[in-house]
């Protein structure tokens, strides 16, 4: 993705003239946004984003809720946008004895009474969606790590695996069941 945004600007710069050119036909020639071709090829334009930028980052970094020291701004973290602790302090606390205690460690027998719990809450066989963020199940990658597939793990906890069709005529029926 990097290389393709990277030959674009390349282009976009290459192809610009001033007074020649216009914005929106490089935009649209290029399939980016206006903006964007403003702040490749004007100097002016790409500084005030630029600054923007850098505020924006300065105003969500903060102090670290345990040793005070600076934090930087996380800007991959939607749940939290200031980030409470240094880098240091997050991986102390990620990978302190509690934290580690904490952590169920998955094993296939584990991952299999998951998934039969899930069974019997229920009533039904969990979908690979099911346990997203789940403290108390398994990722999908740990499941596929164990099992090699998603269905192979359905199948060893005593469950039919879903099909393709299944899952669209389930669909198809409630949207049936909706209409009337």
């Amino acid at each position: 993705m990097a290389a393709e945004k990277k030959h674009k600007r390349r282009k976009a710069l290459s192809l610009y003239e001033p007074g020649v050119t216009s914005y929106r036909s490089l935009a649209r020639k290029l399939n980016v946004s206006e903006s964007t071709i403003r702040r490749w090829v004007d100097p002016v334009s790409r500084e005030k984003h630029l600054a923007s930028s850098r505020r924006a980052k300065q105003a969500r970094t903060g102090i670290c809720a345990d040793c005070g020291g600076p934090t930087r701004y996380n800007g991959h973290s939607r749940k939290e946008p200031l980030s409470f602790r240094c880098a240091a302090c997050h991986l102390a606390r990620h990978n302190s004895p509690e934290a580690l205690a904490e952590r169920t460690v998955w094993s296939r027998e584990k991952i299999i009474e998951a998934i039969q719990r899930w069974g019997a809450e229920h009533d039904d066989s969990p979908r690979t969606t099911d346990f997203n963020g789940a403290p108390d199940y398994p990722s999908l990658t740990t499941v596929i790590k164990y099992f090699g597939t998603w269905n192979n793990a359905i199948e060893a906890a005593g469950f039919e695996p879903r099909l393709p069709t299944d899952r669209l005529l389930a669909a198809g029926e409630r949207k049936k069941g909706e209409d009337h």
